[in-house]
């Protein structure tokens, strides 16, 4: 989830017909994931392994500076959803983390990457993540 510090109370919900938005991976100004794109994992401290992207704006005559987001990532036929509000800087995000509902062991395993921006419509990104180091608590 994003840091407390990023949350924010009154998310934009009602954009002008040209504003549209793409998930991108952590990397301020990186291109937008694509279908099939490899995606490292992160294992958190806690064993919990995560997507770490990024929600970008593209052609809003006035950015907001909040917004609701609704994501869902499904692994090995499990899913897990959260919904947030999320703070914009200049039109993107900070660093936000999907946790995976079980952390898989290393290799590529497909994961589905779900994304609702209320009042934008949804994205939805099938992925290859990789698990180089594995979980600290040898996965599941």
């Amino acid at each position: 989830p994003p840091a407390l510090a990023e949350l924010c109370l009154a998310p934009v919900t009602s954009f002008d017909a040209s504003t549209r938005f793409v998930i991108t991976p952590d990397a301020a100004g990186a291109a937008p994931y694509t279908s099939g794109q490899r995606v490292e994992l992160v294992v958190g401290p806690q064993g919990g392994a995560m997507i770490p992207y990024r929600v970008r704006l593209e052609g809003a005559e006035a950015t907001p500076t909040c917004i609701r987001a609704t994501a869902s990532v499904t692994s090995d036929g499990m899913p897990a959803m959260d919904e947030q509000q999320l703070r914009l800087r200049c039109g993107s995000t900070l660093r936000v983390y999907e946790i995976l509902p079980l952390c898989p062991l290393p290799g590529e395993h497909p994961v589905t990457l779900e994304v609702t921006v209320e009042g934008l419509g949804t994205q939805r990104l099938e992925l290859l993540a990789t698990n180089a180091m594995g979980c600290p608590r040898g996965g599941g």
